[in-house]
């Protein structure tokens, strides 16, 4: 058993220096009590290079833009920094031990439109993102969403399912309450969102019962 000779203390393992002080350990190692997190390791070296480039892009543009283009306005690179966050937000719960990829899935979408809106109100694009954009990211949540709630058995997929339509649906009748007119993306949509109901509703019937009971405290 190792010994440091400033701690006067023994520690077990093949560590060289003492988890106290840091100075170098004396004598012979012994075998490791715990397990090593090899796996850990790895992910932890894949997530800081992915932090790295996303922070290094982040700097890049800010520079770029800040010496550049100093005329006082709202800069491009706000927006670029906004997205890093957003992305590096995701990667973080993704990393997670328990990851449950519906929510990820739901957060994703909720925060790319959040920035979507924000990027087309610079950028002078606002009507394609709302009656184009929009619908289709709440779409492909909404059908991702699905796919996972039918093969889940924990019953986690089925709340952001749930929240999901209804944002969808929320959204839809915002934006036609706002225009007066029928847009073909937002009705197809609509569409997709009767068709999920109706199909958890289907394969997923008591489930679903149970859920929204449980959520509305019924």
């Amino acid at each position: 058993m190792k010994m440091c000779p400033h701690c006067k203390v023994n520690i077990e393992g093949e560590g060289n220096l003492c988890p106290l002080c840091q100075n170098e350990l004396r004598g012979e190692g012994t075998l490791n009590k715990w397990p090593y997190a090899e796996k850990l390791k790895k992910q932890s070296i894949i997530y800081k290079i992915q932090l790295f480039i996303l922070v290094s892009i982040a700097i890049v543009a800010a520079g770029l833009d800040f010496m550049f283009d100093l005329h006082g306005r709202i800069h491009w690179s706000l927006l670029v920094v906004g997205f890093v966050l957003v992305i590096q937000l995701l990667i973080r719960k993704l990393y997670k031990t328990y990851c449950i990829i519906p929510r990820l899935v739901t957060l994703a979408a909720a925060y790319f439109i959040v920035l979507l809106m924000a990027a087309s109100l610079y950028i002078g694009i606002w009507d394609y993102c709302i009656y184009g954009v929009v619908p289709i990211i709440l779409s492909s949540a909404l059908v991702i969403n699905f796919i996972f709630t039918l093969f889940d058995k924990s019953g986690n997929a089925m709340v952001y399912l749930l929240i999901t339509l209804f944002v969808n649906i929320v959204f839809y009748w915002i934006v036609l309450s706002a225009t007066q007119t029928k847009h073909i993306i937002w009705s197809i949509s609509l569409l997709i969102s009767a068709i999920g109901m109706l199909a958890i509703f289907i394969f997923k019937g008591r489930k679903t019962v149970g859920e929204i009971q449980k959520r509305l405290s019924v």
